[in-house]
């Protein structure tokens, strides 16, 4: 249907109820409207269009001919969940809603728009993350000063701050994640800026510059909290009242609502928390992974012990907001303290949050309006645990003490007691809801209907007696009310005054007017019960209500209590200890660990951080501890599928980095690359899976698993376990743009001396499907002699006349067949010397291998060769339709089944033997087959006609691992909820789930967790987990065997600055732990949690600064190295000698001359001028010689254990610097012949012959090779 606004239609062509549809949306031109008519919410129009695509629903029409309108509607009973699936994806909706009872309407009802739900404004549960605020924010600016607000209207949360930069402004954007921001009319032309908000999943909304202005505010803010206005001291910041006043209009615009649990505004200050700016919160990983956005292996994921949403929330909050106040920190310490050492006391405590509902939200919601009796319920048995906490919180701690003086709020707990039945329904106007003695008047109805119901037993006896009819029966249905029923046989009996109302089959219906006077008692006497039951929960609603403040206060300290539950619970399974905190600037920690990478590996190396005032640590390693990947790796890139060491600069050295820019998929899509690493010949690995897929790299190199615990993490080939799952990502979708024949080629060919009596013909100048096809064929069945025939050996007609037909089109030339009709051949010189060219040789059978002109092609060209090989070479079950590829070359087996990922098809390769030459066949089955067919094909009508035959059923366990825990505690949630639509008993597919695929521990298909998810969002059952799964859509493949190679090879690597991942033979690889954590401990202490370590004495930093890695902004246009000077220029500019400053590798993103000048240049200007405790690593060795100049400056190394020839990496942090990169050493692993390294030692003491720093690092190392004697045995 064409998308038309109703706007634009006469009234004439609507209906009446269609007009006031118009209305609304000439009211609410940007919104979708959606207007209850009867049962349903309906869509009109463009609205009705959207509404079908957006939410997968049936367009259809009402009216016909100029009348016919596009209409779309939903059950009213079912409006949450699509509201908000259109909410999320950034729709703003007005709800229309009947104001009268229809059935009490004269004429067409009355309606109107009762709210607009926008991203921010969301209220309702089953629209909320339980564990996450929903901010709205405000965004206004004057000169260089900006303000923003922000509130959570479902919690009544709201905030104030001002900033004096656009920087500081967007890490309180990435702080909050606010869903939506309005901002002045006016601020819209600044689209740079509207653009980085936008970037952040954050809706921009507009609404008049006018409320923005600070009188207006006022005004509006006055008209909402009145008298308590002026305790918010907001008087004195002009900007904060506007941002603040903006704010609370567009609120009462769209909620049309007194939104009465708004109850005050908070100006907030960074005096007393730390900010954290955007870089470190990314490369900390705080509440998210860099990896795929979800809280998995970040800080959150393992300080979260929490049982209640209030607790979860404020823990996010905590984590994003460290104190910077010494008194504040230490009392949260000691109330961890006693928590942990007091276990009992603490299960006792979380045993009673576990009763505890979403306080916030709930009288959120008793204020809003659209509480149920539920909700109430849940209200009153979270109070009733209040006195039990009350009694547990008697102790010596200052912070528990004061959470034990909340508020016991017994008079609202009493008052729920009394009205509200325990069985209360979800809805508020059917009734059964208030208790009958709550009120005097509702008692006396329930009595009239209850004796109305035996009056009517005495009516129907003294009716049988006077009839006579014992068969006479009094009933009920909704159209005739009250009757009394007489079977056809005892007609003759029935009394003159009966009032016949209606025949049916086998009894007559009669009324009397004793019986209808009785009736309208029992009849009146239900509907007054429900109408005076909806007027008594209101009266509840507003008495609760009164004491909002009360129970937000009471809400906050709950959410306090369980957030020091969960730090104790942590520090005491994870061995945390209490921090220190002094006021001396300076940080000590013994033995730390890294919070969330020690949970991932089996021995963490603890390592200790001794940083005093001004004082900096400058870290070098090895370069040779690389983690790299051999040569021959594939790489998906905008190139096409190259191995690695194509890539290789020409003048790159071993152990060297160079600035290298290339766009390669990585695993959250594609991204660029800043650095291509050389490391020289290694000692590697070779993993194979049981699909047959092989990655080989240095024992040190992370591919990415799934643990058998359920954990998807980063395990170095080197500690890879039997259970582990490799991760295969597929569906990779990165091609090559190489079409044309390089000019090179052409003109080698053109210019070639052949024979005065070979013959030219017209060489195409681009690789395009026919000749793509060609090459597959060639490739499958053909053969280049040396006598320059090209043969074909085949007997199919239809490969035989593409043949024929490619040839003459392509090259002119005519195609002969020998008598035998298999062999069919051209001879050209020329033509064999282009094919020899565009990679398509005299190689055997077992040499075969795909062109890497086909390699770099664009996908249409890539599936055409596939089809010529497949057409060749291929195989499609008669029986299943599965098909397979055939060939003695292990390479090219290898190259289709990393093509086949490329389109998102996964197969096998498995070896078969013969008696002549192993066999390699790549085998694609069940629903990769349904893909291959789908997506490539083939063009030979006997193997084609077979891809109906392919089916989902027969297909390899293409399914997840280690579900177990995951699908145990869905299970619990689909048990534990009450109102399902559909019983888990019914669903039998569903249930095999839980009863069989679990206790035989097998993997859950694709197929089925799709079938669980769908089950669980249409019983509004939580399982937002599983959407991770169906989101990526790895292949997770078992292993088949791990063994180290005989020999060393060249290994490389590239740095992919924001994923730290690239895409390599399908498998997902990795490319400096010991600063992160001493980052991690910091903030750790100053949040108030126990830290992981032996000992740790922390002074208050006010910051924490992070420049690690390295990433091209695309967004603004700015390089890898533009971004890196960027943000050190801010730490630069904002850091004090209270901060913390975490620095790796500084001048990597330019040249060596210019990245070590810069490196040293920031190093002195942080120690001279800022002052700050510093943690500097770098690969500049030269860096070293500063700890020779200040005296505040230490040298440290990851240290490395010679031992008997070999190296061994000990992740131990040691004092002193490193020698050059063990290069004269690895060359001697590699094989160099003995004088030129003999030559290499004597010009290495000619170059360091004056080196003082070095003769200390070697009297040094001396040093530490006797102590490192325990170490890596």
């Amino acid at each position: 249907m064409e998308k038309e606004s109703i706007l634009n239609i006469p009234d004439h062509n609507l209906t009446p109820g269609m007009k006031q549809y118009k209305e609304a949306k000439q009211l609410n031109p940007d919104c979708v409207i959606m207007l209850r008519m009867g049962d349903f919410y309906e869509l009109f129009y463009e609205d009705a269009i959207i509404a079908s695509k957006e939410l997968d629903i049936t367009l259809t029409q009402r009216g016909k001919n100029e009348k016919a309108a596009p209409l779309a509607g939903v059950p009213y009973h079912a409006l949450e969940p699509y509201l908000g699936k259109l909410v999320k994806k950034g729709y703003k909706v007005a709800i229309v809603e009947q104001l009268e009872d229809p059935k009490l309407a004269k004429g067409l009802v009355k309606r109107g728009t009762i709210r607009i739900v926008t991203p921010g404004t969301l209220v309702d549960s089953s629209m909320l993350t339980e564990n996450e605020n929903n901010y709205l924010m405000s965004l206004t600016i004057k000169g260089d000063e900006f303000a923003a607000a922000f509130c959570d209207l479902s919690t009544g949360e709201f905030f104030t701050s001002s900033f004096t930069s656009e920087q500081n402004l967007m890490n309180d954007l990435i702080r909050f994640q606010p869903a939506e921001c309005i901002i002045p009319e006016s601020l819209k032309v600044n689209i740079e800026l509207c653009e980085k908000i936008q970037a952040q999943n954050c809706f921009v909304n507009t609404i008049e510059d006018y409320y923005f202005k600070p009188e207006k505010a006022k005004a509006v803010l006055l008209g909402h909290f009145n008298r308590g206005f002026e305790s918010f001291g907001l008087n004195e910041h002009p900007l904060n009242l506007a941002v603040s006043g903006g704010l609370m209009q567009y609120l009462i615009a769209t909620q049309k609502n007194a939104l009465s649990h708004l109850k005050k505004i908070s100006l907030h200050s960074n005096h007393h928390h730390m900010i954290i700016d955007s870089s470190t919160f990314r490369n900390l990983e705080l509440t998210k992974n860099i990896r795929d956005g979800t809280s998995k292996g970040s800080l959150l994921s393992v300080m979260d012990k929490t049982v209640t949403s209030l607790g979860a929330r404020l823990l996010r909050k905590w984590i994003k907001t460290p104190l910077l106040n010494k008194e504040s920190i230490e009392k949260r310490l000691d109330a961890v303290e006693l928590l942990r050492k007091n276990i009992i006391q603490r299960e006792e405590i979380v045993s009673l949050l576990k009763d505890v509902y979403d306080l916030e939200r709930l009288i959120s919601r008793v204020n809003y309006g659209n509480a149920s009796p539920k909700d109430l319920l849940a209200l009153k048995q979270s109070l009733q645990q209040i006195p039990l906490l009350k009694r547990k919180l008697k102790c010596d701690s200052l912070l528990l003490q004061s959470i034990g003086e909340m508020s016991s709020l017994e008079i609202i707990t009493t008052l729920i007691e009394k009205s509200l039945k325990e069985t209360a329904p979800l809805t508020i106007r059917e009734g059964g809801m208030i208790k009958s003695d709550f009120n005097e008047e509702l008692s006396k109805l329930h009595d009239i209907k209850k004796n109305g119901t035996k009056y009517l037993q005495q009516i129907e006896l003294r009716e049988i007696e006077k009839t006579g009819i014992s068969s006479l029966k009094i009933r009920y249905n909704r159209v005739f009310g009250y009757f009394i029923e007489i079977t056809k046989k005892h007609l003759h009996a029935v009394p003159e005054h009966y009032i016949r109302k209606q025949t049916t089959a086998n009894s007559e219906r009669y009324i009397t007017e004793e019986l209808k006077v009785e009736e309208e008692k029992i009849l009146g006497a239900d509907d007054k019960i429900k109408a005076l039951e909806y007027d008594l929960f209101q009266r509840v609603v507003k008495e609760i209500a009164v004491e909002t403040e009360e129970i937000q206060k009471t809400a906050v300290k709950i959410a306090v209590l369980d957030v020091l539950c969960s730090f104790a619970k942590v520090a005491a399974e994870q061995n945390y200890v209490k921090p220190e905190i002094v006021s001396q600037n300076l940080i000590h920690i013994w033995k730390g660990r890294h919070p969330v990478v020690e949970k991932m590996v089996d021995r963490f190396v603890t390592n200790d951080i001794i940083l005093n005032e001004n004082e900096m640590m400058i870290i070098t390693g090895p370069n040779m501890a690389g983690k790299c990947v051999t040569g021959d790796t594939i790489v998906y890139t905008d190139k096409g599928m190259i191995p690695i060491e194509n890539f290789k600069p020409k003048k790159i050295k071993q152990e060297e980095f160079l600035p290298f820019k290339l766009n390669l998929s990585s695993l959250k899509g594609k991204e660029q690359t800043s650095h291509f690493y050389y490391d020289g010949k290694r000692s590697t690995i070779k993993l194979k899976t049981r699909f047959g897929y092989e990655i080989e790299g240095t024992p040190n190199h992370p591919i990415f698993v799934r643990t058998k615990e359920g954990q998807e993490i980063w395990r170095k080939l080197g500690d890879i376990q039997k259970d582990d799952f490799i991760i295969i990502k597929r569906n990779i979708n990165l091609w090559g743009k190489k079409k044309a024949i390089p000019k090179k080629i052409l003109n080698e060919i053109l210019t070639y001396k052949f024979h005065h009596n070979v013959k030219k013909h017209n060489l195409p100048q681009i690789i395009d499907e026919d000749l793509a096809y060609l090459i597959g064929l060639l490739i499958g069945d053909g053969t280049l002699t040396y006598r320059n025939d090209i043969y074909l050996s085949n007997i199919d007609l239809d490969i035989i006349n593409e043949f024929k037909r490619i040839s003459l089109e392509q090259f002119g030339i005519v195609v002969k067949t020998k008598k035998n009709e298999k062999d069919h051949s051209f001879t050209s010189r020329q033509i064999r010397f282009f094919f020899e060219k565009i990679g398509v040789g005299y190689n055997n059978a077992l040499k075969k291998e795909i062109p890497c002109s086909i390699m770099q092609a664009p996908k249409i060209i890539v599936k055409s060769f596939l089809q010529g090989l497949y057409d060749t070479d291929g195989f499609v079950s008669k029986r299943y339709g599965n098909a397979s590829l055939s060939t003695s070359s292990l390479k090219l087996a290898k190259q289709v089944q990393i093509i086949l990922l490329n389109f998102g098809i996964i197969s096998s390769l498995k070896l078969k033997k013969t008696k002549r030459n192993d066999n390699y066949r790549v085998q694609v089955y069940g629903e990769n087959a349904i893909l291959f067919h789908q997506l490539i094909g083939l063009r030979v009508h006997r193997k084609s006609i077979r891809k109906d035959l392919a089916s989902n059923v027969r297909m390899p366990n293409d399914g997840i691992p280690h579900l177990k825990y995951i699908l145990k505690e869905i299970q619990t949630r689909i048990v534990e909820k009450k109102d399902k639509i559909t019983s888990l008993k019914k669903m039998k597919n569903i249930n095999s789930i839980f009863y069989t695929y679990i206790p035989n521990n097998r993997n859950i298909s694709y197929h089925k967790l799709k079938e669980l998810v769908e089950y669980c969002n249409n019983n509004d059952v939580k399982c937002g987990e599983l959407n991770h799964f169906l989101k990526n859509n790895y292949f997770y493949d078992s292993i088949a065997n791990v063994q180290k190679s005989s020999k060393k090879k060249d290994v490389y690597d590239f740095t992919v600055p924001k994923t730290h991942s690239f895409i390599a033979n399908g498998f997902v690889n990795h490319n400096s732990t010991v600063m992160r954590q001493t980052a991690l401990i910091v903030l750790m202490a100053q949040m108030g949690s126990f830290v992981p370590a032996e000992e740790c004495v922390i002074g208050i930093s006010d910051r924490i600064f992070t420049r690690v890695g390295a990433y091209d902004d695309l967004a603004s246009g700015q390089s890898t190295f533009m971004v890196e000077m960027t943000e050190t220029a801010s730490i630069l500019h904002n850091a004090t000698e209270r901060s913390l400053i975490i620095l790796d590798e500084i001048g990597r993103g330019t040249s060596t001359f210019d990245g070590v000048s810069i490196a040293w240049s920031v190093a002195e200007h942080i120690y001279n001028k800022i002052k700050a405790k510093t943690l500097f690593a770098t690969h500049y060795h030269v860096m070293n010689k500063l700890a020779g100049k200040f005296d505040k400056i230490k040298n440290y190394n990851i240290a490395v254990k010679e031992k008997e020839g070999d190296i061994i990496f000990l992740r131990k942090l040691i004092e002193g610097g490193t020698d050059q990169s063990y290069g004269v050493h690895v060359a001697k692993l590699a094989g160099l012949p003995f004088e030129v390294l003999e030559r290499a030692r004597e010009i290495q003491e000619v170059l360091e012959k004056d080196d003082d720093m070095v003769n200390k690092i070697k009297v040094k190392k001396l040093q530490e090779q006797k102590s490192l004697d325990g170490w890596g045995k």
